[in-house]
């Protein structure tokens, strides 16, 4: 069941990924509360996004970031440094990010 969650997670639509984390920070949910296996598949479906094969924009990335972010995500206590490559590897391969996108990031 488990490997069926994480084969559709990772073919997400960065609309659909960036809806369900608002959805969480909505229900005031945070990062601590979610099952292990659903944070590991959340993030491999972030970094699944962010890579360059994929038909992806700064935006999604930006919304994605910014939502685990309302989730209070660590980026060093929570996300495995192979994760975070591609996550950076997405944002440096995106980068016609507008203004607001930019403020995602960092506010997320």
């Amino acid at each position: 069941m488990m490997n069926d969650l994480v084969t559709k997670f990772t073919k997400i639509r960065p609309a659909s990924l960036s809806s369900l984390l608002k959805g969480l920070k909505g229900m005031n949910c945070k990062w601590k509360d979610l099952n292990e296996d659903l944070q590991k598949v959340i993030l491999k479906a972030v970094a699944e996004l962010c890579r360059s094969e994929r038909e992806m924009n700064g935006r999604g990335i930006a919304n994605a970031i910014l939502y685990l972010g309302y989730l209070e995500l660590q980026w060093n206590d929570h996300i495995d440094k192979n994760i975070q490559k591609q996550i950076m590897g997405g944002i440096r391969t995106y980068m016609d990010f507008t203004n607001q996108a930019i403020a995602n990031i960092l506010v997320g």
